[in-house]
């Protein structure tokens, strides 16, 4: 496969990644816990159908895979908390932050049998950092822009924070910041304020952590299984996030039941079909990951969504604005 392939496949994953939450947009997802299952569930269907039409379901499923796929069921699941308690803006960077660093470390030195990157690796390195100083300055100008400024009735939004604020109203958190305070919710608004900050800090790294090798796996086994194809490993990693997923959903519900706590339902038809584009897009991302490596291929395809993303919140939704 050509490097010019992988680049278009990489754009293909990017695109879709960057428009997934675009369904649920209008809808309120609450605080996110029936969201995530209903997207996950989007996820393993279309998941099995391209494992169906592929030809590949018989080749049955590696459980190194569906473990990566659990990895991302709880990278995503933990970045719920980690925006509630350090707040959209530092949240969401540190989270990307992590998830890029961990990303690119893991094929730069050829971690877990990975291969290692090679070619021109200081320019690859040069532009990694340009894309860490990137995220960096965002947080800089988020908080600064939140700082009481000298007339407190003047309130500025920046286009990091419109677009952070975008990627998050598709999880439901700007809506749980707004309006619900009620529930398990409000049981994390009752720490001290030191140790909000410390928990979130982590809830940020392990979401990054699990983020940037959840794709190990099925990577690894498509390198030492070229022949059957990066088709393989979409139907075990589907099948991987919605039992993790649905096991994490039922210990919460569980939970809030006895603690005597509301789990609100966000609406079906939106994150099932937000799910179905995420398997379009992780299917584009194996594939450029096979062609370009894992460190080129996995952060092109974690910088591409926030391009996405941007982009929309620009030209079609017309959410970024200047002073008012």
């Amino acid at each position: 496969m050509s490097g010019t392939t992988g680049f278009a496949f990489a754009f293909a994953a990017g695109l879709a990644f960057g428009i997934q939450y675009v369904p649920v947009k209008r809808y309120e997802i609450f605080d996110g816990a029936t969201f995530q299952w209903f997207m996950c569930s989007g996820i393993l269907f279309v998941g099995f159908a391209m494992a169906f039409f592929a030809g590949v379901v018989e080749e049955g499923c590696s459980r190194l895979v569906i473990l990566g796929g659990a990895l991302w069921a709880m990278s995503n699941y933990a970045v719920l908390p980690t925006v509630k308690l350090l707040g959209i803006g530092l949240g969401f960077s540190l989270y990307h932050f992590v998830n890029l660093m961990v990303g690119y470390g893991v094929g730069r030195w050829g971690l877990f049998g990975l291969p290692k990157l090679e070619g021109r690796l200081p320019a690859c390195d040069a532009g990694f950092v340009l894309i860490l100083i990137s995220f960096v300055l965002m947080v800089g100008v988020e908080t600064e822009d939140l700082q009481p400024a000298s007339c407190p009735s003047v309130k500025r939004k920046t286009s990091s924070s419109a677009m952070l604020e975008k990627r998050a109203s598709a999880y439901g958190l700007q809506e749980q910041e707004n309006k619900l305070e009620s529930g398990l919710a409000l049981e994390m608004q009752k720490s001290p304020l030191r140790n909000k900050r410390l928990l979130g800090v982590a809830s940020a790294i392990l979401a990054g952590l699990l983020c940037g090798i959840q794709s190990v796996p099925a990577a690894l086994y498509s390198s030492q299984h070229a022949d059957k194809g990066s088709m393989a490993v979409v139907f075990p990693q589907c099948l991987g996030i919605w039992v993790a997923s649905t096991g994490m959903y039922l210990l919460y519900a569980s939970f809030a039941k006895l603690r005597g706590c509301p789990v609100p339902h966000a609406t079906i038809r939106p994150a099932f079909l937000s799910g179905c584009i995420w398997t379009v897009g992780f299917a584009f991302m194996i594939a450029s990951i096979d062609s370009l490596g894992y460190s080129i291929g996995y952060t092109l395809d974690a910088v591409g969504p926030i391009v996405v993303s941007s982009f929309l919140s620009l030209c079609y939704f017309r959410e970024i604005t200047g002073a008012k």
